[in-house]
């Protein structure tokens, strides 16, 4: 007798709900002995109008961004793409998913797919091969940066152990240097990873790819999370912190990988804990809780905003997510 075995989904809500509980338990961690008086009187004090601009043009940027590489990688490993279309629907996303999270990364990915007319195995590889050059770019500017931290400040991060971000950061530089080396020059230079299947559709983008195109797709890719950076430290400046310029230059990828850890709800606690951590002598401890929860909070509205926008234009493209959905 065979019992078939069935696939047991967490659902959405209590996924959710743990996120929460997670940034609750941090949050109370770090701030159970603040006056909240204190609090709101810093935010009074903040500059509110750069601390909402500092977070809304790098939110825009990487909307378009987004849009722009996707219709790139589908022009040149595929075929034609609207810019247009997706560009709104991209955008109405940031809405949708925090009413119905199901229609979040899966969705985008289900309208690239229909749209475009390609395989889920080639839209995989696609997705591939941009983030891991996108994590490439990111790996290659954090050695030195961690360089320079353990050399010159390690001893203001003690509670950092970098054994363990060294390795990742030195396997993944050098892995995707062996495998540009493969893909470039045709030669066997990544321990046979790739040896097998190498001409099935997940490595078109892999296999098609000029080293032009791999160039674009590293620079193009790490350039909003650059001037995600730059806003940020703008944010933080307008609620009275003053981090020095070349250190905050040097820690925040690292602050920022930190802060964006998929283990709490939308960044709240997982931001407080990252610039307690690395900034902290740089501004009051109110400032910093004011800060460290307005910046995931406005992140949010900013994206409820821009979905709120996109949606009217892209109300027909909604219902071609929707409605194939339903029927798959």
């Amino acid at each position: 007798m065979i019992i078939a075995k069935k696939n047991i989904q967490v659902p959405g809500w209590i996924k959710k709900s743990f996120l929460i509980c997670i940034s609750g338990i941090i949050l109370f961690y770090y701030f159970h002995s603040y006056n909240w008086l204190d609090v709101l009187d810093a935010v009074k004090r903040s500059n509110f109008i750069l601390a909402f601009i500092s977070i809304l043009i790098p939110q825009l940027f990487f909307w378009y961004i987004e849009v722009y590489i996707t219709k790139l990688h589908v022009n040149w490993f595929h075929g034609n793409f609207s810019f247009k279309d997706y560009f709104w629907i991209r955008g109405a996303i940031y809405f949708l998913v925090m009413i119905n999270p199901s229609v979040g990364l899966g969705g985008i990915a289900f309208y690239v797919k229909n749209k475009a007319g390609m395989s889920w195995g080639k839209l995989f590889g696609i997705l591939v091969f941009r983030y891991l050059l996108t994590i490439w770019g990111m790996s290659i500017l954090l050695i030195p940066v961690t360089f320079i931290m353990k050399t010159h400040w390690i001893n203001d991060y003690s509670g950092f152990n970098l054994k363990i971000w060294w390795v990742s950061l030195s396997f993944m530089v050098l892995w995707m240097f062996g495998t540009w080396l493969y893909w470039y020059n045709k030669k066997r230079h990544n321990l046979g990873v790739f040896s097998k299947g190498r001409k099935s559709e997940f490595w078109t983008a892999f296999r098609m790819a000029t080293p032009k195109q791999w160039l674009i797709t590293w620079l193009v890719g790490l350039a909003p999370y650059i001037v995600y950076i730059a806003g940020i430290y703008l944010q933080s400046y307008a609620f009275g912190m003053r981090i020095p310029l070349l250190r905050y230059i040097i820690v925040s990828p690292i602050a920022i990988v930190v802060a964006d850890l998929p283990i709490a709800f939308s960044g709240f606690g997982t931001t407080t804990m990252s610039f307690v951590t690395f900034f902290g002598k740089y501004g009051l401890p109110e400032s910093i809780a004011a800060f460290t929860l307005f910046l995931p909070f406005s992140r949010a509205v900013v994206r409820a905003l821009i979905g709120l926008v996109s949606i009217r234009f892209a109300s027909q493209e909604i219902d071609l997510i929707l409605n194939k959905r339903e029927k798959n």
